[in-house]
């Protein structure tokens, strides 16, 4: 399985880091995108984690949602016909 790089510019700087690194240019993109993808799955779990937070800090102020009733809301919803109110 092969990549085509068809940008001189990307292709100048992976054959810089191959040579700045001492890898193979296969290694030196192995490398590279390796320690981005995982720079980037960190920032997605911390992303999460903030809206875990969010989320726990509106519960702590407002308390537990209440449990939904589908009947309910079906009554509010529908007419005594089914038709929409």
């Amino acid at each position: 399985m092969g990549l085509s790089i068809k940008n001189e510019e990307v292709e100048r700087k992976v054959r810089r880091l191959a040579e700045a690194t001492g890898l193979g240019v296969t290694e030196a993109i192995d490398e590279a995108v390796t320690e981005k993808l995982a720079r980037v799955e960190k920032a997605t779990e911390a992303e999460v984690q903030a809206k875990l937070k969010a989320l726990d800090a509106i519960i702590e102020k407002y308390g537990p949602f209440p449990r939904l009733d589908q009947k309910a809301i079906d009554d509010e919803l529908y007419d005594e016909h089914g038709l929409p109110r």
